[in-house]
């Protein structure tokens, strides 16, 4: 099962500094290549940072334009807490 929702938040008030995102590579020859967005782990979930998409911000209210915004994307849950929430719900119903 996969999860994902985006969560967009002005930069002035995000306050993601406990997390340590990390750009994912893949190293040829001696040089690193970047393979996507930065994403960090926080507890059960990948979160990744990237721009938000120009044709969000045509939807946000005027006022709010002067904001620079982040983007997060909660990517996935992992696998092993989605079985252990599953096999616990199945022990429930056999009570």
């Amino acid at each position: 099962m996969d999860i994902g929702f985006e969560i967009i938040i002005s930069k002035k008030e995000s306050d993601v500094q406990n997390l340590s995102f990390q750009q994912p590579f893949f190293e040829w020859g001696g040089v690193a290549y970047p393979q996507g967005p930065e994403e960090a782990l926080y507890k059960s979930f990948k979160i990744m940072k990237s721009d938000v998409p120009t044709f969000v911000l045509n939807y946000l209210p005027n006022e709010f334009n002067a904001e620079i915004w982040e983007c997060f994307t909660i990517k996935e849950v992992l696998k092993q807490e989605i079985d252990d929430i599953q096999d616990a719900g199945y022990r429930d119903e056999m009570s």
